[in-house]
């Protein structure tokens, strides 16, 4: 079976070390087990990186995919020709879409 490299952009880390950090905020045991869960979403894409494609894609006109992860999104990219998956964004799913007029970023 075809493996991945999974690449976490240093945006992306920090999106979800900021989403660890406010759980972990509110509740130190519920922080951990999610991050390992997201940690382990991302694993994932190793093997299965065909998920939907985010609305942003149009919007960016790229091929940007995402999987969704308890309330929040990953967004990701696959470049199929070296066999690697760049994970860009970590996002709550209130969140205006990356790149999207009025988005933070």
């Amino acid at each position: 079976m075809k493996r991945y490299r999974v690449i976490i952009t240093p945006a992306a880390e920090a999106e979800a070390l900021a989403a660890f950090e406010y759980i972990r905020s509110r509740s130190p045991a519920n922080a951990a087990r999610w991050l390992r869960g997201l940690y382990g979403v991302t694993s994932k894409l190793e093997q299965f990186p065909g998920h939907g494609r985010a609305p942003e894609g149009d919007f960016l006109d790229c091929d940007l995919r995402q999987v969704n992860f308890k309330s929040y999104r990953v967004l990701y990219s696959v470049d199929e020709a070296a066999e690697v998956v760049h994970v860009h964004s970590v996002r709550h799913a209130a969140r205006r879409g990356l790149g999207e007029p009025g988005d933070q970023e």
